[in-house]
């Protein structure tokens, strides 16, 4: 049988060495840092709203070189955003959802070399967005 271990099974010290420890164990892994801001009503009865603000700082980024066919670590980065979502109760058995998010990703400093060239990160997302209707049984 398997057991997961999370946070609130854990105290804070125990669940910080272990973060140390995998940290210490795993040199691959890259510093990342971010922060939202977010804000949600239900102002309007059946519907609620959700806006988000939000920036990632990420330390190394991974990108695929389509000549080599492999991915590679490139320079550090940066990515920010907006994001709403909106779910709609239209009915007792219809949920209707929309969502949008617009987002940026640039590489703090310019990257010289194809396919990085200049800070704009290649494969990265934009804008997406999704709107979708789900019916259930009453």
């Amino acid at each position: 049988m398997a057991t997961h271990l999370t946070a609130p099974k854990l105290n804070r010290v125990a669940w910080a060495c272990l973060v140390c420890l995998a940290s210490a164990l795993s040199p691959a892994l890259v510093r990342t840092t971010g922060s939202e801001l977010g804000l949600r009503t239900e102002a309007i009865a059946g519907l609620q709203s959700s806006l988000a603000l939000w920036k990632l700082d990420i330390g190394s980024e991974l990108v695929f070189a389509s000549d080599a066919g492999d991915t590679g670590a490139s320079g550090a980065s940066r990515r920010w955003g907006v994001e709403f979502n909106n779910h709609y109760r239209a009915t007792p058995w219809l949920l209707l959802d929309a969502d949008v998010a617009v987002s940026r990703a640039e590489f703090t400093t310019p990257q010289g070399d194809a396919p990085n060239d200049g800070r704009y990160v290649p494969g990265s997302v934009e804008t997406p967005h999704a709107c979708r209707a789900n019916q259930s049984r009453v």
